[in-house]
């Protein structure tokens, strides 16, 4: 456990403050499912999806190589600082002239993916957040290259409780509705990314080095269809539902996409404590230190998988109480959800890590993805006719399968950490299946419900601890050692 005290000092601040950052959507679906009705809602979820893609095409993915040149220009300030300028500078100037001609030309170009939702003023609310937010994606990617693990959650936490008071203002209090949401999110988006520059600048000089951004986009570039193809397989469900159910059943899905993926957004921000550490240690490159970075992703593993089997289990309960019962039908998607959201995790954790680590390698990156949004496009449009909502909630399941297959053969030929993948599959099936026959459990009353799970909950984990490494207590050490970290750290 030789870095479990050291991912321990940045892991719960990242997972906190990333939780308030990607979090508000969940943090705030009580608010959002009683105060607009399933197909404002869904309005909502389609203008968010869509917007994700849009800031891949706003800034051609640059923002993904602030932290990889980090570790290329921390020893020469004046280059890092040239670095990080030219790349600002040309995000800056794409994601302003594709934004306005986007919001001046764009709505026949749109209208195909989001059928009758209406471009002004929701689209256009999606295209300035998208225009403003690698900005403040870049600033958090900084401190997280620098662990600056408590900065980076004040500006997190700041942006959450900046977001939250505008939108209870406007849909709480005027009574705006979806329109209320949508202008909160990029008022504030435009705010931070405007304050993201200016916290930026002792990190900066104003300069266009043509060399730093041709190396800057040897880098992004090939990840381009990988990120484009990543927010396929999220979105390509709630557009499928939008198109074939209808806008309300999109709306009453997304519920269940945001607390199923929840688990995605968790694991991925104990991968955001861990990259740092894992790009270092892999650096150093000795048997010992890739020994080290194996233990503690396993450990991530079974981390992650309890995460799913923990949402997966109380899922109904945890419908109930968040989301209004007009929404109440997307209890049943959860557990399915959850586990996508598991895959998505091991996939970062295990594949994607070594493939960005290694420059020769990010053109392999884009094949598992461009893969999975095939599949995802594909059963959705093939299963939701039939299945409906479940039929998506299958087919995102697919995708993510289908990323990992088709990418875990470049890992293994290249990654010298050698992940134990067949063990991986065993304790995510054994956890999968375990909590999905737990979600469906109901003995009749909520207080009985609760206690029986969570004891149930306690053996799977000893019996995932098992498989992983042949003694049923190694997990929940691991999880005492991080505890302690944290205490003495608040100490």
């Amino acid at each position: 456990m030789k870095l479990l005290a050291r991912f321990g000092r940045s892991s719960a601040i990242y997972i906190a403050a990333s939780i308030l950052q990607k979090g508000t959507a969940f943090l705030l679906l009580p608010l959002y499912t009683r105060f607009m009705p399933p197909v404002d809602y869904g309005i909502y979820a389609i203008i968010q999806s869509l917007t994700q893609i849009l800031i891949i095409v706003f800034t051609c993915n640059l923002d993904s190589a602030a932290m990889r040149f980090y570790y290329e220009y921390r020893e020469d300030h004046s280059k890092l600082q040239e670095f990080w300028g030219s790349v600002l500078l040309t995000m800056l100037l794409i994601a302003a002239v594709v934004g306005i001609l986007a919001i001046l030309f764009g709505a026949p170009l749109f209208r195909p993916f989001v059928g009758d939702i209406a471009f002004w003023p929701y689209i256009v609310l999606g295209i300035i957040t998208a225009m403003f937010q690698p900005f403040i994606s870049v600033l958090l990617s900084v401190l997280q290259a620098q662990e600056r693990a408590m900065r980076y959650a004040v500006v997190s936490g700041s942006f959450f409780l900046a977001t939250t008071s505008i939108t209870i203002l406007l849909v709480v209090i005027l009574r705006w509705g979806v329109k209320g949401v949508l202008v909160a999110i990029a008022a504030n988006t435009v705010l931070y990314g405007c304050y993201a520059l200016v916290a930026l600048r002792p990190h900066y000089r104003i300069v266009f080095r043509k060399s730093h951004v041709l190396g800057a986009l040897a880098y992004s570039v090939p990840q381009i269809p990988h990120s484009a193809a990543g927010m396929v397989i999220a979105a390509a469900d709630r557009f499928a539902i939008n198109a074939i159910l209808g806008t309300a059943s999109a709306g009453i899905y997304n519920v269940a996409f945001m607390l199923g993926m929840s688990v995605d957004l968790l694991s991925s921000n104990l991968n955001r404590a861990y990259i740092p550490i894992t790009m270092s240690e892999r650096t150093l490159g000795g048997a010992d230190n890739l020994a080290n970075v194996r233990q503690l992703g396993i450990i991530l593993v079974v981390g992650t998988c309890m995460l799913g089997a923990g949402v997966a289990t109380f899922s109904s309960e945890m419908v109930a109480f968040l989301a209004a019962p007009a929404f109440h039908d997307a209890r049943q998607f959860v557990p399915i959800l959850a586990f996508a959201g598991v895959a998505s995790g091991i996939y970062s954790l295990t594949i994607t890590n070594v493939l960005f680590f290694d420059r020769r390698l990010t053109r392999y990156v884009p094949v598992g993805t461009v893969a999975g949004a095939i599949v995802a496009i594909a059963m959705n449009i093939t299963l939701i006719p039939h299945l409906g909502n479940l039929g998506a909630a299958v087919a995102t399941l697919s995708a993510y399968f289908a990323m990992s297959f088709v990418a875990m053969p470049f890992a293994i030929r290249h990654d010298p950490i050698k992940w134990p993948f067949a063990k991986f599959a065993l304790i995510y099936g054994a956890a999968f299946a375990g909590s999905y026959l737990l979600s469906r459990m109901d003995l009749g009353a909520t207080a009985l419900n609760i206690p029986v799970k969570m004891i149930c909950l306690f053996i799977m984990c000893g019996i995932l601890s098992m498989i992983a490494w042949g003694t049923p207590f190694y997990f929940l050490k691991a999880v005492r050692t991080w505890a302690a970290d944290l205490a003495h750290i608040r100490g």
